[in-house]
């Protein structure tokens, strides 16, 4: 339940579940994700950490979303880095989307996503020069 509530975003009923599966005691599995290594001593798979970086990045927890990229205690994957340019394209934040393109580029330079989604956070920030240079680059590729 944590996790599919997660995954749809809804991140006030992912944590009250987990909280009233820790109040009936029940026992966790490797899905339940929040708080498992301190109050369980399990390491979350890897796809509990995308999940996190996904759900924090859809509602607007971004410094959070960057916290959570560069504790993993995995190698990055491209999933990762266009979750968090999503997120800054939808709530606008420049910087932390142009550090997402940059790691995204750098792991996969033929990745559509990030020369479609930046130039979306520029034209949201009204950076339309910088949107446009992207632009540009794509249609000269």
């Amino acid at each position: 339940m944590v996790m599919a509530y997660a995954h749809h975003g809804l991140v006030g009923e992912a944590v009250e579940t987990f909280e009233n599966m820790k109040l009936a005691a029940l026992q966790l599995s490797q899905a339940s994700f929040v708080s498992m290594k301190l109050d369980y001593g399990m390491d979350p798979p890897a796809d509990n950490y995308g999940c996190l970086v996904d759900l924090f990045s859809r509602n607007g927890f971004l410094e959070d979303t960057k916290h959570v990229i560069d504790t993993m205690p995995f190698p990055l994957w491209p999933a990762i880095w266009r979750s968090l340019l999503n997120g800054c394209r939808i709530y606008g934040n420049k910087k932390l989307g142009e550090w997402a393109a940059e790691k995204l580029l750098q792991l996969v330079p033929e990745n559509d996503a990030a020369y479609i989604l930046l130039p979306k956070v520029y034209s949201e920030e009204g950076s339309w020069s910088d949107a446009a240079k992207v632009v540009s680059y794509i249609v000269s590729m």
